[in-house]
């Protein structure tokens, strides 16, 4: 991802577990998602989130959830 823009319109997630080792770039700061949705995320990866400026907006009936960086608030 050396070439991709730092921040970034939308990501979908669904990796089959794999979504922690995926978003390591993410986690350090390296990279902005403005809005998101990832497949089951951890009780760990969720902790990320929040640290990171997201609020969840809400969650669909098979286990993803819509992630939304705070920076679109009101």
């Amino acid at each position: 991802m050396s070439d991709a823009p730092r921040v970034i319109g939308y990501l979908s997630l669904d990796v089959e577990g794999a979504e922690s080792l995926i978003l390591q770039d993410f986690a350090r700061g390296t990279y902005t998602f403005l809005t998101m949705t990832v497949e089951q995320p951890s009780e760990e990866l969720q902790k990320v989130f929040v640290a990171k400026g997201y609020k969840k907006a809400m969650d669909f009936w098979r286990g993803d959830s819509l992630w939304v960086h705070e920076s679109l608030s009101d």
